[in-house]
């Protein structure tokens, strides 16, 4: 844990970082078994994008650019290289929010996902209700160790909704904070590998 690999997709070529082993077995309404837990570990400027061109959380995380544009794009490229060696899993997301609060969520498979607010920080810090957490209640073992601006002072995007115009952000400054849906942070999802 710790360490990293860099994966050559032709586009982003991003080192990964291994964030914990076993981390999404047991998960989900289907097991995802056992796995490597992988994060982008080195800031590629092409993997930094906007949650939505405006200021919306219609949707919720489900229903933002970066879950249904964003994602897949980085995972089509990472799918090339790494084949059936990438994960798919099946996550708990929000696809509803009512006054600025997500109020529903739904399962679906993915091979790449936002990082919670709980698993980088440990609990819930400016998500909008328990919706924004879903199936990834657990603190990913690598930020028991180190802080997640350890690896990069870049901000980069959470999955949750915090008001009816912005997600949240893990800051460059190590702190918790949120930003309008249509700012750009970096994007640094979950991979999960075996």
């Amino acid at each position: 844990m710790g360490n990293y690999v860099t994966i050559q997709d032709g586009t982003y070529n991003s080192s990964w970082v291994i964030v914990g082993f076993d981390i999404e077995d047991g998960r989900g309404d289907t097991n995802s078994g056992k796995g490597i837990g992988l994060i982008p570990y080195v800031y590629n400027d092409k993997m930094a994008s906007y949650m939505n061109s405006s200021n919306v959380t219609t949707g919720g995380y489900q229903g933002s650019y970066m879950h249904n544009t964003t994602l897949p794009a980085i995972a089509a490229k990472l799918n090339n290289i790494l084949g059936s060696h990438m994960i798919e899993r099946r996550i708990l997301t929000t696809n509803g929010v009512a006054n600025g609060v997500s109020n529903n969520w739904s399962w679906e498979s993915q091979k790449l996902s936002l990082l919670s607010e709980v698993q980088v920080y440990g609990s819930a810090v400016f998500g909008s209700s328990g919706y924004d957490v879903g199936e990834a209640c657990y603190k990913l073992p690598i930020f028991n160790y180190v802080g997640h601006s350890s690896f990069i002072r870049s901000g980069f995007w959470l999955r949750a909704v915090v008001s009816a115009s912005g997600f949240a952000i893990a800051t460059s400054s190590g702190n918790a904070t949120d930003n309008y849906a249509s700012g750009v942070s970096w994007v640094r999802p979950l991979l999960y590998i075996r």
